[in-house]
């Protein structure tokens, strides 16, 4: 048998699989990260496939052992390693490393984030009653026995540790290791509230095409209710045993959604995000990779988990650029998404209240099936919004506020009243043009209008610099 090997260097010459004899006393499967000879030394690769057979003439180097044998890359994510290249043109090393959190990467440190609880069993070839009839002395210890022969699960931590070497030394007890995780929540369910007319409309839209890949845009007002679609979209994908895949556009959202879903689905939601510690990250992989979670939310980069039987996906705020990664592999995680659910068969569904043009222009062109809530729960009135054309400002005299943003503002300081004003912009005014003539100022390599910065009297592009 031999293995096809991707090494863990990132140079574009050694992008490719070396062929590997595997030794007949290890037990090799795709996927897995093992450690080979390279050029004088033992590096760590991944397998990538298993042949019978190679056409290589010359004589084979042996695989030297299995580095994890607990995790491994499953054959949906090789393929998506795969995409992630050829969307991104990074190294097929760059895109395995992309994929899980940063002790689970081939080339991380050996040392491990893993946590157990052990618990004490019975050896079924042990004669307790004759020990506890030798050693009636041992009150504590004949208790515990008990304890034990009468099904009560207990670990080590909660029996004394010269205890534990006692009952090992004789033979009495074997230790079962049990997974322990970091994140462990317990939060008593909400019950599930009656739909409004336009959510229930949506649901049963989407419902009707669960087992098929299309792409659903959901587009609804603030607080009309997309994320009790979603929970309810969730919960017929959970009867038909699959999972669910949620990604938020940041770290705030998540923390808010996060809440809401363990409320209404308990710990069966897994949560993935950057500001988990290295060790809650790595827990929260394994519990996706195990399926000991259905159910995965999180930021741009958990739309790599390892979820099987993926039912659905759901992209939460999809106009936001925060499913782009700005550093190398520079990938969309909306395109991984929608390669995934065309890959599973499977729905995508994008919602927001403020969808991004190309989106819209899709939905429009019947490339995305869109579906509109223009209400907002419990009727509530959506806010008058006034547009203020700050060109016929300015001939007024009005530079910087307009006489509508006055007016308002006077008034409120008058009853007594705060205001906010968001500055949606960097530098001190996004634009300069001639009030006499109109020239604007513009960048001469990309063409867009400088923006004047006070404080050091500078105009700056901030596109190119």
């Amino acid at each position: 048998m031999y293995a096809l090997v991707l090494l863990m260097y990132e140079s574009k010459s050694l992008d490719k699989v070396f062929t590997y004899k595997i030794p007949s006393f290890l037990s090799v499967k795709k996927g897995l990260k093992v450690k080979v000879p390279f050029n004088n030394k033992e590096i760590n690769g991944i397998v990538l496939d298993i042949k019978d057979t190679t056409s290589e003439t010359f004589e084979m180097k042996e695989i030297i052992g299995i580095e994890n044998d607990d995790i491994y890359y499953t054959d949906e994510l090789i393929d998506l390693a795969y995409k992630l290249k050829e969307l991104t043109l990074c190294t097929l090393t760059t895109a395995f490393k992309t994929m899980v959190p940063n002790r689970l990467k081939v080339s991380s440190s050996k040392s491990s984030l893993a946590k157990y609880n052990y618990e004490v069993i019975i050896n079924k070839d042990a004669n307790i009653k004759e020990y506890i009839d030798n050693h009636k002395k041992a009150s504590k210890q004949i208790e515990i026995l008990n304890k034990l022969l009468n099904k009560e699960k207990l670990y080590t931590k909660d029996i004394p540790s010269n205890i534990v070497k006692i009952f090992k030394d004789n033979n009495l007890i074997n230790l079962e290791k049990e997974a322990k995780y970091r994140i462990n929540k317990d939060i008593k369910l909400e019950e599930k509230p009656s739909l409004s007319s336009d959510q229930e409309k949506v649901f049963k839209d989407i419902n009707s095409k669960l087992n098929e890949y299309n792409t659903h845009l959901i587009y609804g007002v603030t607080a009309s209710g997309k994320t009790e679609v979603y929970f309810n979209i969730i919960n017929e994908v959970l009867k038909n045993h699959k999972t669910a895949l949620v990604l938020v556009p940041e770290i705030t959202l998540s923390t808010h959604l996060i809440n809401r879903f363990y409320k209404r689905f308990g710990n069966i939601v897994g949560i993935y995000h950057s500001s988990l510690s290295d060790g809650e990250r790595y827990d929260e992989y394994l519990k996706a990779f195990r399926g000991e979670v259905k159910i995965v939310v999180g930021t741009r980069s958990s739309v790599f988990t390892p979820l099987k039987d993926l039912g659905i996906i759901i992209v939460d705020e999809e106009h936001s650029d925060n499913f782009k990664q700005d550093t190398n592999p520079r990938y969309n995680a909306i395109d991984i998404a929608r390669y995934r659910a065309k890959k599973n068969n499977i729905p995508l569904v994008m919602g927001s209240a403020t969808p991004s043009l190309e989106s819209m222009a899709k939905a429009k062109n019947n490339i995305y099936m869109l579906h509109v809530m223009k209400n907002r729960i419990g009727n509530a009135i959506l806010p008058n919004v006034i547009i203020s054309n700050m060109a016929l400002e300015i001939k007024k005299g009005n530079k910087i506020i307009s006489e509508e943003l006055n007016k308002n503002i006077l008034n409120s300081l008058n009853n007594n009243t705060q205001s906010i004003i968001l500055l949606n912009r960097r530098g001190y005014s996004s634009v300069i043009t001639c009030q006499n003539c109109g020239y604007t100022y513009k960048c001469k390599y990309c063409d867009i209008t400088l923006t004047y910065h006070k404080s050091s009297n500078h105009l700056r592009c901030h596109y190119c610099g």
